[in-house]
């Protein structure tokens, strides 16, 4: 098999190719024929000279095409900076990820919810940033740097500067002008282009960074996957109209599959809310784990995937509700668009929910009824009689689940009665208001919870929920004209008229996806890394010690060979630590999870007369066995697939 798929690779499409592939095939032969020459010689010098020592990084030479020498130096194990802490303790605020980050000296924390990325973790990221500029790139997106340092006047035009509430980082300088350390870029990316002087023909427009992003999360916990300061990836496109916009939407939703298809994680895309960012659509991208923060609800009959904020249910056909059941509620003051005489205005609402005692109320669920929400916070009922405002709208969201209930009915009732009162007041004092009458709504106003049913539409056998742990690693948002119409972004219309740009915004959180495809693909002798994201893609281990090099020269002879090649150069790490038992040098880079083992052994058989090597793939456990040229071709094949 080994053979066939060697010869398989030997097809060349024309004979240009073939020529650079004999030229290469020649230097190729010329190293394996001196490795040849050396692994059937039985003599070893016992004199080392300082290049024949196992703690030299030496050189290896080549030729360029000027004649000038290269100098390539082996990446030694002693040699890189992976501080492993094997006796790590557990804490009760630690994740599995961040355990073993911590354990592989991939970061070390720097202060409550900021962490220093080490060399292994920044290769690891490197990696996966190449990919996600790959597929960025792919769909139109070009890409920028923006400052962390954002003014508070563009803030305040969004409504955002108070709204964000404490998480926003805000900081003065010398001369008392205020700024915030940005935990999105909504704001000056919309504002770059409204001060651009674009031309139709420029859209669709796709602009993207990855940089750092700051948060004053309440609680940092869980190393790389909530901290105070992350590395993000986020997209703006800016399109003419909604159809567009929505198309533009689709590619990038289409993207981000791509992304996360190819780093081999086990996540859903499912519906979700769109937060303090705001929009009319949203999606998420969750990593299933076992230990995630967010809950993500799913019904295997007809595929429908929701975040639990966003999901809606029937209850369980073994649930019972009386009209006797006790009931609660919680109210929430919104602030939202609304329509006056074809004009946009803004409006505030009551809104009071009420569910089952035996429920939990989720107040994320009446979103949907309200139209560009600039602020969704908690309204204190005993605030109602100081705080009444005659031009408040007041709305009653009811659980279908109580609709019956004897206690709703009545406060209902009563709740109808104070307000007819607030109005005849209002009334005598003939003041001019805006006052509406309270209006009632029926639907899911619940959490759904295990055992519930799904209530979606097309779900003819209405099959039951299941519920499963996620971390968010991406989010993508329909943005409308939320920022482009506050911050002067137009485009020219068919009659010439000023019309705000439609905009979306995507987010990749590239820090806590590397956290979360640790914490998700790991296995009790540590990470199990995908290929594409290794920092290393394997490791040489001699079976040797400081008495007996003999299978340590033949390791350096081996990667001397496959560093030739330019896809395996800086990407096979050499472990030199003989003072180290064989055993400890193994578990360490099962820990660390170097994709690919190469164990060199003397005592090994042989093929033709040449040393052959095991193999292990850190993935499945599956060993192989491999001549040197063998080798050399399969991991060239791996790598030119990546």
């Amino acid at each position: 098999m080994i053979r066939s798929f060697i010869a398989s690779r030997a097809g060349i499409a024309n004979s240009s190719a073939v020529v650079v592939k004999q030229q290469q095939q020649q230097g190729i032969n010329m190293v394996l024929t001196n490795y040849c020459s050396y692994s059937t010689s039985t003599t070893t010098s016992t004199s080392q000279s300082p290049q024949q020592r196992n703690d030299y990084p030496f050189p290896v030479e080549e030729e360029g095409k000027t004649g000038a020498k290269k100098i390539v130096h082996r990446l030694l194990r002693s040699k890189l900076f992976i501080p492993v802490v094997r006796d790590q303790p557990m804490d009760k605020e630690m994740s599995q990820s961040q355990l073993l980050m911590q354990k592989t000296g991939m970061i070390r924390r720097a202060s409550l919810g900021m962490y220093m990325t080490l060399p292994l973790a920044q290769r690891a990221m490197e990696n996966l940033i190449k990919i996600i500029d790959e597929e960025m790139q792919g769909v139109g997106g070009q890409k920028l740097t923006m400052p962390l340092l954002v003014s508070k006047d563009l803030w305040e035009k969004t409504g955002r500067w108070e709204t964000t509430g404490a998480e926003l980082i805000k900081v003065k300088d010398r001369k008392e002008e205020e700024y915030c350390l940005a935990p999105t870029h909504e704001e000056i990316f919309t504002s770059l282009v409204a001060n651009e002087r674009l031309s139709n023909s420029n859209f669709p427009l796709r602009l993207y960074q990855i940089g750092n992003k700051y948060r004053d999360e309440i609680r940092p916990r869980f190393g790389l996957v909530r901290g105070r300061e992350f590395l993000m990836k986020d997209l703006y496109s800016f399109d003419q109209t909604r159809v567009e916009a929505v198309a533009t939407y689709n590619d990038i939703k289409g993207a981000y599959h791509r992304v996360f298809d190819r780093v081999g994680l086990k996540y859903a895309c499912v519906e979700a809310d769109s937060g303090n960012i705001g929009g009319s659509m949203s999606h998420e991208f969750q990593v299933l784990t076992g230990s995630g923060e967010d809950t993500v609800v799913s019904c295997e009959c007809c595929g429908y995937q929701s975040n639990i904020e966003r999901a809606t249910s029937k209850p369980s056909p073994s649930t019972k509700f009386s009209p006797a059941d006790k009931i609660k509620k919680i109210a929430i003051k919104v602030v939202s668009d609304k329509m006056v005489k074809g004009a946009k205005e803004k409006t505030t609402t009551i809104a009071t929910i009420w569910c089952s005692d035996i429920d939990t109320i989720n107040p994320f669920s009446i979103k949907s009824y309200f139209n560009n929400i600039d602020s969704f916070e908690p309204f204190r009922f005993n605030q109602a009689a100081q705080q009444q405002d005659p031009s408040y709208t007041y709305i009653d969201f009811i659980d279908s689940t109580i609709k019956d209930n004897d206690h709703v009915l009545l406060q209902l009732k009563q709740h109808q009665k104070e307000q007819q009162q607030q109005q005849q007041k209002e009334e005598e004092k003939e003041e001019d208001t805006t006052s509406n009458n309270a209006s009632v709504e029926y639907g899911s106003f619940r959490v759904v919870k295990e055992g519930d049913h799904c209530a979606q539409p097309n779900c003819s056998n209405g099959g039951e929920l299941k519920l499963q742990q996620g971390i968010e690693v991406g989010h993508i948002f329909y943005l409308g004209t939320k920022y482009s119409s506050k911050l002067g972004a137009n485009m020219k219309d068919k009659n010439g008229k000023n019309q705000p740009i439609e905009m979306g915004c995507y987010g990749i959180g590239v820090s806590r996806l590397l956290a979360a495809m640790i914490e998700s693909k790991r296995d009790d002798r540590g990470i199990v890394w995908s290929k594409c994201v290794a920092p290393y893609k394997a490791i040489i281990i001699p079976f040797s010690d400081q008495r007996n090099r003999g299978s340590y020269e033949s390791a350096e002879h081996l990667y001397d060979l496959l560093i030739r090649d330019p896809f395996l150069r800086n990407q096979i790490v050499l472990e030199n630590r003989l003072d180290m038992s064989i055993g400890k040098r193994i578990n360490e880079a099962n820990l660390i999870g170097f994709p690919y083992l190469i164990f060199v052994n003397n005592n090994a058989s042989k093929k033709n007369g040449e040393d052959v090597f095991e193999v292990e793939d850190r993935d499945n456990g599956q060993k192989s066995y491999f001549t040197a040229f063998e080798l050399y071709h399969f991991f060239r094949y791996q790598f030119e697939q990546k």
